[in-house]
């Protein structure tokens, strides 16, 4: 391989967290809408837990159409993906559940 063609490979290659960062924008919304809201007012340990047993799956089968179309990622980072692509999710719907208790609290208080 010539030394051109390496770098060009090394510079189209993505980041294990961009590649993260896109199954996690394409995995968000199947999850979000499978976590029910009135759910998780449980204490958020237990919450991640849920909510990562939502996510699991659908991250899951993102990557393997991640693996389908991109063909040239090692199987060997198919875990760490799920992983860093999950807690992501599992990350954003925290956050939005969390802003969601905040708002519903303000309306009660007004």
């Amino acid at each position: 391989m010539s030394l051109f063609r390496l770098l060009k490979s090394l510079w189209q290659r993505q980041s294990v967290a961009e590649l993260s960062r896109q199954i996690a924008a394409r995995a968000y919304p199947f999850v979000r809408e499978t976590v029910d809201p009135q759910a998780v007012p449980i204490p958020k340990a237990e919450a991640r837990g849920y909510i990562r047993a939502k996510a699991t799956p659908v991250v899951r089968s993102q990557v393997k159409a991640l693996l389908a179309t991109e063909g040239r990622l090692a199987a060997g980072l198919v875990p760490l993906l799920v992983a860093h692509a999950g807690e992501r999710v599992v990350q954003s719907i925290l956050a939005d559940l969390s802003r969601d208790k905040a708002r519903q609290a303000s309306r009660w208080a007004a």
